[in-house]
């Protein structure tokens, strides 16, 4: 039975009215796309002050990272003004959180789910030539109709299963959430753990030790030592290793503002998170792996001040997560983004949690978080069903509203 101290959403859309084209003294910047930059450029005109839009394709690239913070100093220096296009790549969770912290700055973010189609093309340099305040965010689908994001709360009682696990890995599995994700499914569904870390023993907490030493007294976990960055050390200990499930807990939290933000100190947040995910999917046996669980977070989604580069490398995971799905015909890929666990984790230990309350980040009990991610390997799938939900623990989540 799952706790109702924890909510699930997930994101629904509704249309909203067509924009008016309105032409801006545009500065494209960024890969994507020729069509759209042709046409914003063809759309500039030579009075104001020069707005940025960047202008991106269908995945993140590493060197997008320096494109958004050029963008982001672009609009500093000029119209206090950024525009972000994309067909998937994604981006704006930075944007948001330079908002939040920067008075006067305002972002608009466009995301093509159909391509760059003449239509969208068309509408995106519409929406682009609105002048608004603040944070704004559609998506414009292949027609050139355009769409705003709402909420609306998953049914966890619908769809359940008692589909067999055999062998799950667990990423940042010595973490004081991770072992317990693996204590769980050992628990209630009698799987067997193998955990990947690169925690040296002498840094585990008390508590870990302890449920680390009974999995390991009932011989259900193996213990793998490899950094997930290096690509080389995860495929050298996993190897074409059969595993019927994962979850990917492992990231790592560095704090600051977007206008103190480099290219380097990005990298460092998406790297265990992203290029980790997709190191662990290339070593092991695809062909066997019936669940991947993905731990991103809410920040990607409503903006904190000082968690940018956190907010973007959970964004990517997120997206990163949802297109696995089309490598993996046999897979369920779900996406959660987290509100902070309270009970284990590295928030917990270090006191976070209690902050983040302060910050409109009400915490996700663990228990109840735990209950949830068994709904997400007990749940009947079909193939390549992907899907990113939220999991908060206030059932008064900000954005749920919104239309």
């Amino acid at each position: 039975m799952i706790r109702k101290s924890v909510e699930v959403l997930r994101e629904e859309w509704a249309p909203v009215p067509p924009a008016r084209a309105s032409n801006r003294p545009w500065l494209v910047i960024g890969d994507g796309h020729a069509a759209l930059r042709t046409a914003l450029d063809e759309s500039t005109t030579c009075t104001g002050p020069v707005v940025p839009v960047v202008v991106l394709g269908d995945r993140f690239q590493p060197h997008h990272n320096e494109t958004l913070l050029r963008g982001l100093a672009l609009a500093r220096s000029g119209s206090s003004r950024i525009v972000l296009v994309h067909s998937g790549a994604g981006g704006g969770s930075l944007l948001r959180c330079a908002v939040a912290e920067e008075p006067g700055l305002s972002a608009t973010v466009i995301e093509l789910s159909g391509g760059a189609t003449p239509q969208a093309v068309e509408a995106a340099v519409a929406v682009a030539g609105q002048q608004k305040s603040g944070w704004h965010e559609v998506v414009i689908d292949r027609a050139g109709g355009t769409w705003r994001s709402g909420w609306t709360e998953v049914d966890l009682k619908s769809g359940m299963s008692s589909r067999p696990l055999g062998t799950v890995l667990v990423t940042g599995g010595l973490g004081g959430l991770g072992i317990r994700v693996a204590g769980m499914l050992r628990a209630r569904l009698g799987v067997r753990a193998v955990l990947l870390d690169d925690i040296a023993r002498a840094e585990l907490a008390a508590d870990s030790i302890a449920m680390l030493t009974r999995l390991a007294a009932a011989g259900d976990v193996e213990v793998l030592d490899a950094d997930l960055a290096d690509r080389a050390a995860v495929r050298s200990v996993l190897g074409g290793r059969i595993v019927n499930g994962i979850v990917h807990c492992a990231g790592e939290f560095r704090g600051g503002f977007v206008a103190d933000a480099t290219v380097s100190r990005l990298a460092a947040m998406q790297e265990p998170k992203v290029a980790g995910m997709h190191h662990v999917l290339a070593a092991v046996d695809r062909r066997a792996v019936r669940n991947l669980v993905t731990f991103g977070s809410i920040a990607a989604r409503v903006p904190h001040r000082g968690m940018g580069s956190y907010a973007l490398a959970n964004e990517l995971l997120r997206r990163a997560t949802v297109a696995a799905a089309a490598d993996l015909p046999e897979c369920s890929c779900l996406a959660f983004e987290w509100s902070l666990f309270s009970g284990a984790g590295v928030a917990h230990r270090t006191g976070a949690v209690r902050q983040a309350k302060a910050m409109g980040m009400p915490p996700v009990p663990l228990r109840s978080g735990l209950d949830v991610l068994l709904w997400s390997f007990a749940r009947s799938h079909t193939p390549a069903d992907s899907l990113a939900v939220v999991g908060t623990g206030d059932l008064s989540f900000p954005a749920r509203s919104r239309r």
